[in-house]
């Protein structure tokens, strides 16, 4: 503030803080208001050396009135993300009583002088009004997703499916945007461990509860799958981590007569997320998601397409979840191997099979270590269509990250020429809003939609 404005700054900054502590309840964040109003370079100082003994996430910097353009110089130099807020004018004639939006104007320009890399958010009018309170309500919910992720774990065991190089990356530039750490496991590691697990009749029994039927070949590998979860939570609790990127097959197949994939389903729905075929980026795709909406999120990829109604289908061998499906049905995988020379080819079991239930949807996909996504809308529509064998829905009245209607060719064109991997993951819900913020504060860049035409050249 600067004192020689006439409105009133205290009743202002009153309401501001009272609008606050509501909407701390609402959302679920700490609210830290700092007891005076600052006027001069010196509060300033000292202000930001209490920002940063209480290690504050996000610096909400007000103007009751204009103010010194100093005051904003040092608060922007804090670690803190950086939000700055302005309301509307106590009265619409005579002198101005505060400027503070004028206010908020300069200390956007002020910033890019002292801090050209930081990023801010604006934000005008009282927090008791609903366009201050959506606005505010994405930036709590895209920074708390960005604290909670801050210093995860995704462990990549056995590496990635063979010939899917395109699933390769770099774990320092993940670090470095995400702060996100990769370690790698050996799948032997995850075989002894398998092989160690005595009890597990727990798990047996709660996966034949959460299963409509249970196929013959399925029934006999209820020991291995419920082994392998007791395993990969071993796992994941002696390497602290939040992610698996798992090698599903061949080597489950051919080393141990069966596949994963009714446990890896098992364990998504238990909050330990688990990518298919040591997709790391999908892994962290994945969790992303669960960390923006609060609910666990598939992977999939997509297979088929309806022109006639504008939808896809997406698909995958049958990690199926109860958080997608009230019907889930415990099969052999669709595909067959390895090979025996007197047997032919060996079937294998146990998927977790379900077509998704009727719900909106975000899909995720990031790309290039992390630099770029992909995110699109849509709705699940249950099982009204034909659809393949496995975990499956058709999904329709697709929308890119701004909302807008997304036509399912310009959608495939969009995938081909952005030459993005064949895994999507997937999540209850529309948050794409979310998402968006979430990446701008990252400096992640979002892709956009390549319209398709008859000639395009990807």
């Amino acid at each position: 503030m600067q004192p020689n404005f006439r409105g009133d700054k205290e009743s202002v900054y009153k309401r501001c803080v009272e609008g606050l502590k509501e909407l701390s309840k609402e959302l679920g964040f700490e609210l830290l208001p700092y007891p005076k109003l600052l006027s001069n370079p010196d509060q300033a100082k000292k202000a930001k050396e209490e920002i940063e003994s209480q290690g504050v996430d996000f610096l909400l910097i007000l103007n009751v009135s204009f103010a010194s353009g100093y005051l904003v110089q040092t608060l922007a130099q804090t670690d803190a993300f950086i939000g700055l807020w302005s309301v509307p004018e106590q009265s619409d004639s005579g002198p101005l009583p505060q400027n503070s939006f004028c206010a908020m104007n300069l200390n956007a320009s002020l910033v890019k002088l002292v801090a050209p890399h930081k990023k801010f958010k604006w934000f005008y009018g009282y927090a008791d009004e609903k366009p201050f309170r959506e606005r505010f309500s994405i930036t709590i919910r895209a920074l708390s997703a960005l604290k909670n992720l801050k210093d995860k774990s995704i462990v990549q065991i056995g590496g990635h499916a063979p010939g899917f190089d395109s699933l390769t990356y770099d774990a320092e530039r993940i670090r470095e945007i995400f702060a996100v750490h990769i370690k790698e496991v050996p799948f032997e590691t995850l075989k002894d461990l398998m092989q160690k697990q005595k009890d597990v009749e727990d798990i047996v029994a709660d996966l034949k509860r959460r299963h409509e039927s249970i196929d013959s070949l399925s029934e006999r590998t209820l020991v291995p799958a419920a082994a392998l979860v007791r395993a990969l939570r071993e796992i994941c609790e002696t390497e602290k981590c939040e992610a698996i990127a798992l090698l599903c097959w061949p080597r489950f197949r051919s080393e141990l007569s069966m596949v994963p994939c009714a446990s890896m389903g098992y364990l998504n729905d238990e909050g330990i997320v688990v990518a298919c075929e040591g997709d790391v980026l999908g892994a962290l795709s994945m969790l992303v998601l669960k960390l923006i909406s609060d609910h666990p999120a598939m992977l999939f990829d997509v297979v088929s397409l309806d022109l006639k109604d504008e939808s896809l289908l997406f698909w995958h061998c049958g990690v199926g979840m109860k958080s997608y499906s009230n019907r889930l049905f415990m099969k052999k995988h669709f595909n067959p191997g390895p090979y025996d020379p007197e047997k032919g080819w060996l079937e294998m079991a146990p998927v977790s099979e379900i077509v998704v239930d009727p719900m909106p949807a975000t899909v995720l996909r990031l790309t290039e270590n992390g630099t770029k996504a992909f995110v699109f809308e849509g709705e699940f529509l249950n099982d009204v269509k034909p659809s393949f064998d496995g975990s499956r829905g058709w999904f329709s009245s697709l929308k890119d990250h701004a909302g807008r209607k997304l036509g399912v060719l310009d959608l495939v064109n969009t995938l081909m020429c952005h030459r993005l991997e064949h895994h999507f993951a997937v999540v209850r819900g529309h948050w794409a809003k979310h998402l968006v913020e979430m990446f701008q504060w990252l400096g992640v860049e979002l892709l956009e939609t390549i319209p398709y035409s008859e000639n395009s050249v990807c």
